[in-house]
């Protein structure tokens, strides 16, 4: 289990101590769990609060996502228009 601090968050210090390849593991991990909850919460938001991540922190992750899964945008809106879980 990963120590939380006391905003039950993951302290900067381990993020930071983490290589490269743990952080995109964690990452991985994270999305596939946030996604598998989203069935049976289809209203979890990914964030306790919108105020812990900036729009350009959020801007910036997604786009790296969609690259790297080789997903444009254009099919992103495509995705949403067919009333997939938003």
């Amino acid at each position: 289990m990963l120590s939380l601090n006391k905003e039950n968050a993951l302290p900067s210090e381990t993020l930071q101590a983490m290589t490269d390849v743990q952080l995109q593991q964690l990452a991985a991990s994270v999305i596939k769990e946030y996604t598998s909850r989203l069935n049976s919460n289809p209203s979890l938001m990914p964030f306790v609060d919108s105020a812990s991540v900036t729009a350009t922190e959020a801007v910036i992750a997604v786009t790296r996502i969609l690259k790297q899964v080789n997903v444009e945008v254009f099919e992103l809106s495509m995705w949403q228009s067919m009333g997939s879980i938003r």
